[in-house]
This record gives C-alpha cells, sequence and structure tokens, in this order.
C-alpha cells in the first residue's frame, strides 16, 4: 500500500513534467485548441478531451522512455543496502515487477538487480565472471555478494565454489562494500591460505557477514579478517567454531587497529568471542553490538563482560539483545548482572532489543539501565520484537502494566547520567515483523509508526520521563 501511494506520487509530476515540455515542443507549430489539447491528454490515460461535437474517449498510452527510468531510479534509491537480508525488501521485489514490464524496463532494472549477487555453486560464479567480463559496467553495479553453502538455515556445507569467486572475480568488482559467508562450513585444507590473498584485490569491500559458518579453527577467521585491506565492520551471526578455546596467542591481522564495528549474533562460539576481544583490544571500535539467546546467555557471559570492558575506552554506540526463552528468572538476573555498562564513560547511543512471546522477562532492561555512568549519553533505544505473533501484543502491554516493568524503567531514567537527555531521545519501540498480517481491531497506524494504546500505557506508567519530555513511542516493521 505504501509502495502504492509512492508511486502515484512519483508518476503524476513526471507526467506532468512530460507534458509540459511536450507542449511547449509543439507551441510553435499552428494547432487548435482542441488539438493541443489533445497533445497534451495523450500521457493522461484518465483524460476525455472535448471536441467539437463529440466526446473523445483517450487510450491508455505507453509511458515515455525517460519517465519510466525515472521510476525505476527512485524505485533503486529505496533500496536499503544495510539490511541483514537485502534480498528481502519489499523494494527489491517492486524492482524485480519491473523488470517484468517489458525489455526496456528490463535493462534499465538490471543494472540494480545486480547490486545484490548470491552465488551457491561453482556455475553460478563461472556465469558471473562471464557477464561481467561481456559486460564491465554489470561489475560495477555489483554492491554485495553473498556466498552460500546452501539455502537451508542451520545446516552448513563446504564452500570450494568460495575458492573458484576470490580469484576470478578479484579486481572486477570495484564497488563491492560487503562481503557474506552463510550456511558454510570451513574445512581444513579446503580452501587454499594462497586463495584468500586474492581478496587483497578487493578494496572497497568494507563489510564482512558471517551467517551461519562453521570454522575448524579460529586462524581461519583470522585469515579472511586479515586478507580485506579496507575492513570496518565484522558481523556474525550463529558463527560455530570446532576450537574450543585460544590455546595460544593468535597473531592479529595487520588491518585490526581499522576496525570500528563488531555485531555478534545468536549462538557465538567462545573462541570466536575470545577472537574479537583480541580485535577490539587493539582497534578503536565505535559500535557494538552483542544478542543473546538460550544457547549462548549463560555460556559466555564472563567473555561478553570482557568484550564490552576492552572496548570501554573508545565505544559510542552499543546494542544488547537477549531472547529470554528458555531461561528462567534466576537465568535472566545472571545475564544481567554480567552485562555491566559502567566502564564505557563514552557512551553515547544504548540500544536495548527484547524478543517478545508469551511469558518474555523483560526484567534484565532496568537492571542494564542501570549500570550506565556515561554522562555522554544522548539516546536510548528500547525495542520489544514480537515478529509476526501480533496476538501477543495486548498480553504484552498487560504483562508490563501488571509487573510494573516501565515504571522501574522510569526511576532509571531518572538517574544523574541521564539528565540531559534531549526530547524524544528516548525511543519505545514495538517492531513487528513486514509479514505480520494488518489486525484493524488493535487499531495500528503503521504508516504514521503510532499506536495509541502503546502510546498511552508508557506514559502513564512513565510519569517522571513523559513530564521531561524525552519519550518517543513508535511501531515499525522490518524484514525477518
Amino acid at each position: 500500500m505504501i509502495r502504492a501511494i509512492f508511486a502515484s506520487e512519483l508518476v503524476t509530476p513526471l507526467i506532468s513534467r512530460y507534458q509540459v515540455h511536450h507542449f511547449h515542443r509543439r507551441e510553435s507549430a499552428p494547432t487548435t485548441t482542441t488539438h493541443s489539447a489533445l497533445a497534451l491528454s495523450k500521457w493522461n490515460p484518465f483524460a476525455i478531451v472535448a471536441g467539437r461535437n463529440a466526446a473523445v474517449a483517450v487510450r491508455s498510452p505507453r509511458a515515455p522512455l525517460e519517465i519510466s527510468e525515472e521510476i525505476i531510479d527512485c524505485v533503486a534509491a529505496q533500496i536499503d543496502e544495510t539490511v541483514w537480508l537485502p534480498e528481502l525488501d519489499p523494494w527489491r521485489r517492486t524492482l524485480l515487477s519491473c523488470a517484468l514490464v517489458c525489455r526496456a524496463w528490463y535493462h534499465h532494472s538490471q543494472f540494480y538487480l545486480r547490486q545484490f549477487v548470491e552465488l551457491r555453486d561453482r556455475n553460478q560464479v563461472l556465469a558471473l565472471s562471464k557477464l561481467v567480463r561481456d559486460n564491465p559496467r554489470l561489475g560495477r553495479a555489483v554492491r554485495f555478494v553473498a556466498v552460500s553453502g546452501g539455502s537451508t538455515k542451520n545446516i552448513p556445507h563446504p564452500i570450494p565454489h568460495f575458492g573458484t569467486f576470490v580469484p576470478m572475480l578479484a579486481g572486477k568488482l570495484p564497488n563491492t562494500h560487503t562481503l557474506r559467508l552463510e550456511n558454510a562450513e570451513w574445512r581444513i585444507g579446503s580452501i587454499s591460505p594462497d586463495t584468500i590473498r586474492y581478496l587483497a584485490m578487493f578494496p572497497s569491500v568494507t563489510t564482512l557477514e558471517l551467517r551461519g559458518v562453521t570454522f575448524a579453527t579460529v586462524s581461519q577467521l583470522a585469515q579472511l579478517v586479515s586478507a580485506l585491506p579496507a575492513l570496518r565492520s565484522l558481523k556474525t551471526d550463529r558463527t560455530l567454531c570446532k576450537q574450543v578455546h585460544l590455546d595460544m596467542p593468535t597473531r592479529l591481522p595487520l588491518n585490526a587497529r581499522e576496525l570500528k564495528d563488531i555485531d555478534m549474533w545468536w549462538n557465538t562460539a567462545p573462541a570466536i568471542l575470545e577472537f574479537c576481544t583480541c580485535l577490539s583490544e587493539a582497534a578503536l571500535l565505535c559500535t557494538l553490538a552483542i544478542c543473546v539467546d538460550e544457547y549462548d546467555a549463560l555460556q559466555n557471559r564472563g567473555g561478553r563482560q570482557t568484550l564490552i570492558n576492552t572496548s570501554a575506552r573508545s565505544l559510542k554506540k552499543l546494542r544488547f539483545g537477549f531472547h529470554t526463552y528458555g531461561l528462567g528468572p534466576e537465568d535472566v538476573d545472571c545475564v544481567a548482572q554480567h552485562v555491566n555498562l559502567s566502564r564505557l564513560v563514552t557512551l553515547e547511543h544504548l540500544i536495548l532489543d527484547s524478543r517478545s512471546f508469551l511469558g518474555a522477562d523483560h526484567s534484565w532492561i532496568p537492571k542494564v539501565l542501570a549500570t550506565v555512568e556515561s554522562e555522554w549519553i544522548q539516546r536510548v533505544d528500547v525495542c520489544f520484537i514480537v515478529g509476526a505473533r501480533l496476538r501477543l501484543l495486548n498480553t504484552m502491554l498487560i504483562s508490563m502494566e501488571r509487573l510494573g516493568f516501565l515504571a522501574r524503567m522510569d526511576e532509571m531514567l531518572a538517574r544523574r547520567p541521564f539528565a540531559k537527555l534531549r526530547p524524544f531521545s528516548v525511543y519505545l519501540t514495538i517492531d513487528m515483523s513486514i509479514c505480520a498480517p494488518d489486525d484493524n481491531k488493535l487499531h495500528i497506524n503503521l504508516e504514521g509508526e503510532k499506536w495509541p494504546a502503546w502510546d498511552e500505557l508508557v506514559r502513564r506508567n512513565m510519569v517522571k520521563s513523559n513530564k521531561r519530555g524525552i519519550l518517543c513511542t513508535r511501531i515499525t516493521r522490518t524484514a525477518p
């Protein structure tokens, strides 16, 4: 619906602009009023032009190519290249629909569709190499490359085609900024270290993402990181390692000092966590994200605190997410005790994400807020992620008020470190999946990102923060 409104607002001024241009081109020619009206209405599929004695219905025309190209350019500009799953971006799906309109639309859309490339086997690598060789312009279009061992989540497979991709496409994708490995198992000897060195010919890659990757040793990850000279961001999600711990000091990559962001999501192996801690000691991290669930919440609690402490001297933004499913109150309290932010004296932006489900425990959020001591804090985001389970929303609101959770959070925000917060600097967000069905009974305004029931509950229970004017409630929808 939003994209349809956007398209209508986009097409109308473009057609109007073309009408004016088309009219001025014909202005010097001798034409009657009826002929001029017909010339203008030629590009308006809804126009009915009055002739001398009868009304003439104008057929729906084909839009000029320059207007079609501007429409495609505007749709492509809406694609978010920073999300975890760009292939699920609804604007990308709109772009795919544009490519199916006609041959002219396809050729112009193809450039943007090549921004995201997924390679699942050697044949796809060879096909991409041939395409770039025949049309170097498409090589410059590629922004995001995903090398996958398989389409099944949580089932890693070998990725020998990564060893084909690196030397074959080296130097031919000058604008690629993100390299992702997913659902992959990196076995010993499966990819030669000499092959990995060819990654140095990808100087534009600044982000390395690892989703569902299993390493045999930590040194494999170290080689991968060190081969990317411009690497600034390392993101891991369900990244495992058969090596249990770092038995001996690992040689840090030469580019470790340039690393600025580390994101660690869900079920991170202890050896990977220890390696990232070593990286943070050498680097001046600006952003750190840690998200845990029942699999690693208790296992890595000491290692997480060490990582936070080693990043304290430079960290500006911290994101901590906690999925309490399967954990009792004692376990949740134990995890909260090992998230102490008192050493982060330069912290400016704090984000706390809590997964919501029936019986979810959000009590850890006020406990983490109580440890903040930075006087530079400028913004606080608290996000409750409900996914597609909209039926839980009313239950979640009732539980929050009954347990006094929001009131305790209000007390923490009244502490001295938060005294300098500006108006509308504390965001309380309910995040739903973009796949969640619309429910008119809840009266949620998705376009305005507002839900009156949520806003009323927050302001009623967080009286002190509401008087200061620092609260802002919203509803968002993101890709799953």
